[in-house]
């Protein structure tokens, strides 16, 4: 079937799009680029679909304007072998810690001198994207794609990363959707990092990145994956941005898959909750740690229903460590949580 001339436009702006580097595009933005009415748009669409040229992410609301990938040739199926990542590689450096707490389409000077240090470091960082920052669970997404990485995987499916994630069996629709959407975003925000003051000061290899992918990635519809048919595939093109910029640090701490687990469901809420005990533990060096409810509440920028709702579900994930050896004991104060190490 021969494709519209509304449909040879938008394949021929979606692929220019990607040469430039934009991994997707909504209805909206194509009807206004090509001056067409979004009904045009919708029609060219639903036609390259079809024929396997584009996929799409629906919106989150009724009526909101679908996300387009460029897919390619359906019929050109792709195979890959992958394997299940032994351990989960967490950064603990102060970079790494900002950038996934809310932080806006800004220019920044990260402070990263050392605990005790009366001289201030920092490191240069430029975030630009478009859409909400990156959150807890952005980040453990990418965690997982980066420990899939690590275990020498080149192609790893929606259902890998979410199991590595720490879900059980296969994620469903809505899930799927929900780590779809978190990888397309971190794919189309570009970092720019420089790190001369931190390397001048304590001796660290030189790290500067100008408008860098913080996920450099491409995305296969129709996959097979170890034998099995996979709806979705990830290519990840080189080694993440941020755990490069960690591994040089050697500021980081490992996870099995099993202490990796979120005690909760993996919303937002959850994962800031299980990211700053983590992050405050693993940081740690004696044997016991003090941690103020409303120096969480201010790391996960949670309000005060928010806050009271969190604290209900303290018990769950301190529970939780114990279980898997990452804390001895707590005991639960009125404003605080004592932690033995």
């Amino acid at each position: 079937m021969n494709l519209t001339k509304n449909a040879e436009k938008v394949l021929n702006y979606m692929e220019n799009q990607q040469k430039a580097g934009n991994l997707t595009a909504n209805q909206t933005e194509i009807a206004k680029v090509l001056n067409c009415s979004r009904r045009t748009i919708i029609r060219a669409t639903q036609q390259l679909e079809e024929q396997g040229y584009l996929s799409h992410i629906s919106g989150k609301e009724k009526g909101e304007a679908n996300t387009y990938f460029l897919a390619g040739n359906l019929e050109n199926v792709m195979k890959a072998n992958s394997k299940k990542a032994e351990c989960v590689v967490y950064p603990l450096d102060k970079l790494n810690k900002s950038i996934w707490s809310g932080l806006e389409s800004e220019t920044y000077s990260v402070k990263v001198e050392k605990q005790g240090s009366r001289e201030e470091v920092l490191v240069t960082l430029a975030l630009r994207f478009h859409g909400e920052p990156l959150n807890a669970f952005d980040k453990r997404v990418y965690l997982a794609i980066c420990a899939l990485y690590n275990a020498g995987n080149e192609y790893m499916s929606a259902g890998m990363i979410y199991r590595t994630m720490g879900g059980n069996g296969r994620p469903n629709t809505k899930k799927f959707e929900k780590i779809k959407r978190s990888i397309i975003k971190m794919a189309m925000v570009h970092i720019s990092i420089d790190n001369a003051e931190e390397a001048n000061k304590y001796n660290y290899p030189r790290f500067r990145e100008v408008g860098a992918n913080l996920l450099s990635c491409e995305y296969e519809q129709e996959t097979e994956v170890n034998g099995g048919k996979s709806d979705y595939c990830l290519q990840i093109l080189k080694k993440p941005l941020l755990m490069r910029y960690s591994e040089e640090h050697k500021q980081l701490t490992t996870y099995t898959l099993e202490q990796f687990q979120c005690p909760l469901s993996m919303t937002e809420i959850n994962c800031a909750i299980d990211d700053y005990f983590r992050y405050r533990i693993a940081r740690t060096s004696g044997k016991t740690l003090k941690i103020l409810h409303t120096s969480l509440y201010k790391y996960c920028h949670f309000d005060r229903k928010m806050a009271y709702k969190a604290r209900e579900k303290f018990p769950d994930f301190l529970d939780f460590y114990v279980k898997v050896g990452l804390i001895h004991g707590y005991s639960l104060e009125t404003d605080a949580i004592s932690i033995n190490l």
